[in-house]
């Protein structure tokens, strides 16, 4: 075994990250137009 032989690393395979929650502001802008929509 010759330890001096270097094996390449391991090709490093990014995690997926979850989809980020959708923003507060989205949901209150939604009740603001079924608002609108009543009227």
């Amino acid at each position: 075994q010759q330890t001096s032989t270097s094996y390449p690393p391991p090709p490093s395979q990014p995690q997926p990250q979850p989809p980020p929650p959708p923003p507060p502001s989205a949901s209150s802008s939604s009740s603001a137009t079924t608002t609108n929509s009543n009227q």
